[in-house]
């Protein structure tokens, strides 16, 4: 299986929910992270993990264009991390993957921007929403599905809350605590 993290916007947690991804997947089969972001920022996740002694449970690659043009299904599940403003990237991402991932804050100005990446990505493959940065004490969340399902949107029903622990995650393998993320790769793997 091949997933899709996207979002036109970036702060929502592309990358961490990556990495997340990976870390979970690694309990159900062979696992390898496409970083497709110029930034850099899961190869920069697990080149610090390595430095540190403690590499992750899965290899992190370098992708561009051609070789996402070219990619081919070498483990049980592949992960894309990809970048916010990269319209060509992500297209060609959402084209070989077999499920997009959007994640996003459940604030207005998050939701409002998640519209322009639901337009594209749901006209080519599955695609779901998985709710990042939750604050438990805001109605952000509330609103943020009520209007998503009014339009039809995919949903994950498990949500990942606003942690410390994840914002500051860069670096480190996660676990044991894994924040919601097993949880929402638990129905990310029951819909496939």
């Amino acid at each position: 299986m091949i997933i899709a993290t996207i979002n036109t916007k970036g702060g929502v947690a592309k990358t961490t929910t990556t990495i997340y991804t990976g870390a979970c997947l690694a309990e159900y089969g062979s696992v390898r992270v496409l970083d497709a972001d110029p930034q850099g920022s899961a190869t920069d996740w697990a080149e610090r993990c390595n430095e540190d002694g403690s590499p992750l449970p899965f290899p992190v690659e370098i992708v561009n264009r051609n070789t996402l043009k070219r990619l081919t299904a070498s483990t049980d599940y592949t992960v894309i991390d990809t970048p916010p403003g990269d319209p060509t990237l992500i297209d060609l991402a959402l084209r070989v993957a077999d499920v997009a991932v959007v994640p996003t804050s459940p604030s207005p100005v998050d939701v409002a921007r998640v519209w322009e990446t639901l337009e594209v990505a749901t006209t080519i493959l599955p695609t779901y929403v998985l709710f990042t940065l939750v604050d438990r004490r805001a109605n952000d969340l509330r609103d943020a599905r009520a209007a998503l399902i009014s339009e039809g949107v995919g949903l994950f029903d498990s949500d990942i809350p606003y942690r410390k622990a994840v914002r500051n995650a860069l670096g480190t393998v996660p676990g044991p605590r894994m924040h919601n993320y097993d949880a929402y790769v638990r129905e990310l793997l029951e819909v496939f």
